[in-house]
């Protein structure tokens, strides 16, 4: 999507309009990039989990800062795709999941960047793992068209779709076959007392949910066909889809944002881990997450003074749910057991 465009995009509410103006002349953390570690040099190798071009537009700017010979390697969250070990020597863009994964196997190296003192808590390792680069909050995708007709407002928080007017206006992915259901779902376990909350809440959702479906896009063309007026989405997703239809709007529930996250972490065995963590303090900074933007990447920068797409607030207007990805991994089969027999078989 052309710069210009995303810049172009339209507040979410006027209630988020109105708290971004109050916060402009609040002092904030800069993210300036200064490392605090010495300069580093020789070579390095990035694992990057993302567009090739976005890849090394990455290492090209990191190279021109620093001096450092870098290049990269494509990598993903399929375990299968890991770099191997000793192939590179830090991982950028990997997913919260697949970092808690690498961290539980010994892939990764502790690092507590300087850098990362300016993040929220909520979107980093508390024991230096990982730090998380940008984030897509977990909201309400709404057609207002249809939420005009029922008398509703925009879905401000979670109790907010269990108005009985949405009675059948909800579709929503399967958490058992989409990784934002689940980590919505999660994060309800942790808002409202773990596993048994979570299931209440759904078991008291359940009479508005039309149906379940089997991806994230299959949830969205219903809310953009009409089919229904609500579904649970990442901010990045609906506001890409509203480029073209204004009447769908992303909002963030009030009681808890869940977000996934993607990530950098200076990688086990690096053959240069001055350079590495080096890497990681610039990571952090908003000249490195600003690239993403001009990739057309519509997720949130975690560094608080990185550009932002406009439509979107910025991480510290949210109440975040902590992203914590290795208790998320490890309570997934249970959760998902439970909530297959006690609320809705996957489709």
């Amino acid at each position: 999507m052309p710069r210009a465009q995303i810049r172009a995009l339209r507040p979410v509410t006027a209630l988020l309009a109105g708290s971004l103006i109050g916060l402009v002349g609040l002092g904030l953390s800069a993210c300036s990039g200064q490392s605090g570690s010495d300069r580093p040099s020789g070579a390095l190798t990035v694992a990057c989990a993302g567009s090739q071009s976005w890849c090394q537009e990455l290492v090209t700017a990191f190279q021109t800062k620093t001096g450092v010979e870098t290049s990269f390697v494509q990598a993903s969250d399929d375990p299968a795709a890991w770099p191997a070990a000793g192939q590179a020597d830090v991982w950028h863009g990997a997913s919260g999941s697949a970092l808690a994964q690498a961290q539980t196997a010994g892939r990764l190296e502790a690092y507590r960047s300087p850098q990362a003192n300016d993040l929220p808590a909520e979107v980093k390792s508390a024991d230096g793992w990982w730090s998380g680069v940008n984030a897509d909050p977990i909201g309400f995708c709404s057609n207002r068209t249809i939420l005009d007709e029922l008398g509703l407002a925009l879905p401000q928080s979670w109790d907010d779709l269990l108005q009985p007017q949405l009675t059948g206006q909800i579709v929503l992915a399967h958490p058992a076959q989409s990784v934002t259901a689940y980590q919505a779902l999660w994060s309800l376990s942790q808002l409202r007392g773990q596993t048994q909350g979570a299931l209440d809440y759904m078991r008291s959702l359940d009479p508005s949910v039309l149906r379940y479906v089997g991806d994230d896009q299959a949830a969205l063309t219903a809310v953009q066909s009409g089919q229904a007026a609500v579904t649970w989405a990442l901010a990045s997703t609906c506001s890409q889809v509203a480029v073209d239809r204004p009447d769908l709007t992303w909002t963030p529930p009030s009681d808890g944002v869940a977000v996934e996250l993607t990530g950098v972490a200076v990688l086990a065995g690096s053959a240069n881990p001055k350079a590495a963590q080096a890497y990681v303090d610039w990571a952090l900074t908003a000249e490195a997450q600003n690239l993403a933007l001009g990739q057309g990447d519509l997720r949130l920068p975690t560094c608080p003074q990185a550009e932002l797409v406009a439509s979107l607030p910025p991480l510290r207007l949210l109440k975040l749910v902590p992203a914590d990805p290795t208790a998320a991994e490890a309570a997934r089969a249970d959760l998902l057991t439970s909530f297959t027999a006690e609320i809705a078989a996957a489709p």
